[in-house]
């Protein structure tokens, strides 16, 4: 499901380049600090839970 949303929004963003830079640079910078913050929790938690 996440490959699919950047491939469907790559393809969106493709026709204006305008909207091009804006969103590429915000969608990985969104997709990056949202896997870093689901992945570090999960990381920290686990070893404290155990």
């Amino acid at each position: 499901p996440i490959a699919t949303k950047p491939a469907d929004i790559n393809q969106t963003t493709t026709e204006p380049a305008e909207a091009t830079t804006p969103v590429t640079k915000i969608l990985p910078t969104m997709v990056s600090v949202t896997t870093t913050l689901m992945t570090k929790p999960q990381i920290e938690m686990t070893p404290v839970d155990i």
